[in-house]
């Protein structure tokens, strides 16, 4: 599974609309939040796979590819980093850039490799089941361009 594959799945799921009652865009707001949340990590690791980034740099690329679905805030990006950090799966080292200024770059370490390979299967594994379940597979095959 490719990353733009990933990223149009991210943004087809948080475009599905609900016929549930109440304020539409709050409770997509809901929706999106959990579903970034809870891919957040994999995303770093995924970026991290390609090559060694710092935090700004992560951040905009995540949005660049993601076309603005996905612009993590400072404390939503540094929050996971952290745990990733604390976990072994990913390590930094600062850089002296210019005179003064340093850069923290973040690099994936073979643990963060294998973990990223179980979230990712896990993720494919879980995506295969929900979209058989809520019939994903025949929306897109009928090419249905209305919400479920």
């Amino acid at each position: 599974m490719n990353l733009s594959y990933l990223f149009f799945m991210i943004y087809y799921l948080t475009e599905i609309k609900f016929d549930i009652g109440g304020d539409y865009m709050s409770q997509l707001e809901g929706i999106q939040e959990n579903l970034r949340r809870g891919l957040t990590e994999m995303l770093i690791l995924c970026m991290l796979m390609e090559e060694d980034q710092y935090g700004y740099q992560l951040q905009s690329e995540l949005s660049n590819r993601t076309d603005g679905l996905f612009e993590l805030t400072t404390a939503s990006l540094y929050g996971p980093l952290y745990r990733l950090q604390a976990k072994g799966y990913v390590v930094e080292e600062t850089v002296t850039v210019g005179v003064r200024r340093t850069r923290t770059y973040y690099h994936i370490t073979d643990e963060g490799r294998a973990y990223y390979k179980l979230l990712l299967d896990e993720y494919r594994r879980t995506h295969k089941q929900v979209s058989r379940m809520v019939g994903l597979d025949r929306y897109e095959e009928d090419g249905y361009k209305e919400s479920i």
